[in-house]
């Protein structure tokens, strides 16, 4: 591994980091989300059907993490203003609900599909191989690539780990550098922390260090999130104001609980 540039804060630990990631909690919340979001699209419903077709603001301006989900919704509610807008004034809340409740099954049936791939956790390879056949599988993965002797990369994973639950779309994913040599050389990775940023198997961008965080040690997860949205590899904005869940409903971001701001 010669050639990589290593650079601890002063007075670094060359204890090793867990590397334990976190138990995600998405499951639970994810349930209630779409719940909720049920209940609130029926209340609408009900609101609005007397008096002509929806009104939706539509102000997202994002695509990638959620555009499938939207795109559904789109359809969705087109077909349900066209149903209003028919001049019979009646409508089939219960057609509503049975393909609401289809869509529904779907989502779960996706995440838990994505929750036996690692999503909503911060998992360590230490397969070269394994982790090379994620990245390419993968729409999005974060990729931390570490030494654990250096506390600038146990910080990098306090925040990945943090964050990780928040965004169930995309994988995160960390890498001991000392087991991934081919990836090391083939990546170009010369300082650590290293987070190689991929999209549909390439990698897109790289956060070399915490040049791009304010250069401190004191960066928050508020600040990391925004780097890798600026990437396109998470989603931190909704047309409510708030995080997107993998379900394309809203949630809290890292940002909300994050237990290493300062």
């Amino acid at each position: 591994m010669s050639g990589l540039s290593y650079h601890p804060t002063p007075g670094a630990s060359s204890s090793s980091s867990s590397g334990d990631g976190i138990d995600a909690s998405a499951h639970r919340g994810i349930v209630d989300s779409l719940q909720d979001a049920r209940a609130a699209e029926k209340r609408a419903l009900r609101t609005n059907a007397g008096s002509g077709p929806l009104s939706r603001d539509n102000d997202d301006g994002e695509g990638g993490e959620g555009e499938d989900d939207e795109d559904d919704d789109d359809a969705l509610f087109e077909q349900l203003d066209k149903e209003l807008e028919s001049g019979s004034g009646a409508f089939d809340l219960a057609g509503f609900r049975e393909r609401r409740m289809e869509q529904l099954k779907k989502d779960l049936a996706t995440m838990k599909e994505m929750r036996e791939t690692n999503h909503g956790k911060y998992t360590e390879f230490s397969d070269e191989k394994e982790l090379l056949q994620t990245t390419v599988k993968e729409r999005f993965v974060v990729a931390h690539f570490f030494s654990p002797d250096f506390e600038r990369c146990k910080i990098m994973d306090r925040h990945l780990a943090s964050i990780a639950p928040h965004h169930f779309r995309t994988l995160f994913v960390r890498a001991n550098v000392h087991n991934v040599p081919f990836l090391v050389n083939k990546l170009k990775i010369k300082v650590l922390p290293c987070v190689i940023l991929f999209v549909d198997g390439v990698a897109k961008d790289k956060i070399i260090g915490f040049e791009d965080l304010g250069n401190t040690d004191n960066f928050t997860s508020a600040m990391l999130e925004w780097r890798l949205s600026h990437a396109g590899v998470i989603s931190t904005q909704s047309s409510g104001g708030g995080q997107k869940s993998i379900l394309g409903f809203p949630t809290a971001s890292a940002a909300d609980d994050d237990d290493y701001d300062t």
